[in-house]
């Protein structure tokens, strides 16, 4: 089984770059060099953590250094808007930005995806008058035509499923069954409506899975931090290692278990030991993942946990931990 992420989108980073450099030369004196010292806010639809925000992120700095001699400012800013969404967070968002923002305006926006666009379309105004916009847009976002000033770019994320779904299959022409592992938030939803029609042709080849039932909400680097994070955002299921730093699985599984909200949990780890396994379920555990079955067995652990039934990895020998 090949697993097709959803949130691993290619980068146009130079071409946003570029475009950036040409915009904010044309806001300096006619035919001089961008002005040193700009600044430029790249304000992103989604979490900081996202995979292809933190690719995103670094594409786009590494283009304004190598593009430019001039000293830029780079400032990212995370909307958020699939796990906060709603007005009153909103109104929430503007007040921060304009009073973060109202001493050092940026020179030049770049909004990445839908979510941002639509942010600004409806306070550009109060938070950046006449402040030129890059968009960076995905198949299904909205068109610019939103924003009622001119001064906006567009370019445009391409949709590549057709030529990454080829590429993998040339590398791995033996597979039978493609996993697209999205979520239920709205952008979830209209990626995974892409990919439905991107796939098509496929279907005489390959076996697909979309699995959009659950929505990512966060990820963390440690048990300490997982503990403080499922505190604060509730979910009803945890994928969590054993060997992590500064608490391990197990610990951090028996404390999550003594929440007054307790969240399903399900292992993912390199342990294919019956004794790790019996500890693992012992301290609350629903599912049991061995990551060298991770695409065959991640995704049936997940909806056994949240159908409140136990998962074990077919491959371990668990009958001896009985």
């Amino acid at each position: 089984m090949l697993v097709l992420h959803g949130d691993r989108l290619p980068i146009p980073a130079e071409k946003t770059t570029e475009q950036g450099l040409t915009i904010l030369a044309g806001t300096s004196a006619a035919g001089q060099a961008p002005a040193p010292g700009q600044r430029v806010l790249v304000l992103y639809s989604d979490e900081r953590l996202l995979p292809a925000n933190i690719i995103m992120d670094e594409a786009i700095r590494a283009a304004f250094a190598a593009g430019t001699k001039n000293p830029f400012e780079l400032y990212s800013e995370f909307l958020d808007v699939a796990r906060f969404p709603g007005e009153e967070q909103q109104q929430r968002q503007v007040d921060f930005f304009r009073d973060k923002y109202r001493p050092r305006p940026p020179d030049l926006v770049i909004a990445v995806s839908g979510g941002a666009l639509v942010f600004l379309a409806e306070h550009r105004v109060e938070l950046f008058a006449g402040v030129p916009i890059i968009y960076c847009s995905v198949t299904g976002d909205p068109h610019p035509d939103r924003l009622s000033d001119a001064r906006i770019a567009e370019v445009t994320v391409p949709d590549v499923v057709v030529s990454t779904l080829e590429m993998m299959l040339r590398l791995h022409p033996d597979t039978r069954q493609v996993a697209v592992v999205s979520g239920s938030g709205p952008r979830d939803r209209q990626f995974a409506d892409v990919y439905r029609k991107e796939m098509t042709p496929f279907g005489n080849r390959v076996a697909f899975a979309l699995a959009d039932e659950c929505c990512v909400i966060g990820t963390v680097g440690d048990g300490r931090a997982l503990l403080a994070e499922a505190e604060r955002l509730h979910p009803d299921l945890i994928v969590l290692d054993i060997a992590m730093p500064r608490l391990d699985g197990i610990e951090a599984a028996r404390q999550l278990r003594r929440s007054p909200r307790p969240a399903r949990l399900v292992f993912l780890t390199v342990h294919e030991d019956a004794d790790f396994a019996r500890a693992a379920l012992d301290a609350g555990g629903l599912g049991y993942v061995v990551k060298a079955r991770l695409a065959t067995g991640l995704l049936p652990a997940i909806r056994a946990a949240l159908a409140d039934r136990r998962f074990i990895s077919p491959t371990l020998r668990f009958d001896e931990a009985n």
